[in-house]
């Protein structure tokens, strides 16, 4: 959540969102009308990024 609230308060000009994630959970903060920012979490139950990770990794090395 630090990292998710550390990039919504140094965004860039013209951002709306700071995002945080890592292989477990992604942390939207999202600019809104009101003072407060809106806040969503997704549990990363599956991403195509960790499979090839995952094939990589299992591969021999080759010499």
């Amino acid at each position: 959540m630090e990292k998710a609230i550390v990039a919504f308060e140094t965004r860039a000009p013209g951002l709306r969102h700071g995002i945080a994630l890592d292989r477990h959970i992604t942390i939207i903060l999202s600019q809104s009308d009101g003072e407060q920012p809106l806040c969503a979490i997704y549990f990363n139950l599956h991403t195509p990024y960790h499979k090839r990770m995952t094939e990589s990794a299992s591969r021999p090395a080759q010499s």
